[in-house]
């Protein structure tokens, strides 16, 4: 645990390693202190970066649900598409039918107004 103790040795040590007067001993003290100073932060965000992992695998699964849902849509879609290209494709033909019949229809008056 960093006390206030440890933060005065800390900065007794920088300023020797900033005036270069700094001896090998202290060097390894004051790259204990770095360590420990940094083993306390990693535990510090230790939560916060497990939360973020987390939100992070969350939001993958997601992207992942919505990219098959858009596969999906998209197979929909052109289900639909084709549907619509045979209805109209059916449409034409019962006009075409209907038009034929009532030729027909025309023809067959007009033979019988001609017999009678």
């Amino acid at each position: 645990m960093w006390t206030e103790d440890k933060q005065k040795q800390f900065d007794a040590l920088r300023e020797k390693e900033c005036a270069g007067t700094l001896n090998a001993d202290e060097q390894a003290q004051l790259d204990a202190f770095f360590a420990e100073l940094n083993a306390e932060e990693a535990e510090l965000l230790r939560p916060a970066m497990e939360r973020m992992a987390q939100e992070r695998q969350q939001q993958e699964a997601e992207i992942a649900r919505l990219h098959r849902q858009k596969g999906l849509l998209a197979d929909l879609a052109a289900q639909e598409e084709r549907l619509l290209q045979r209805a109209q494709a059916v449409l034409q033909e019962v006009q075409t039918e209907k038009v034929r019949i009532r030729s027909e229809y025309a023809l067959a008056l007009a033979e019988e107004a001609r017999v009678a």
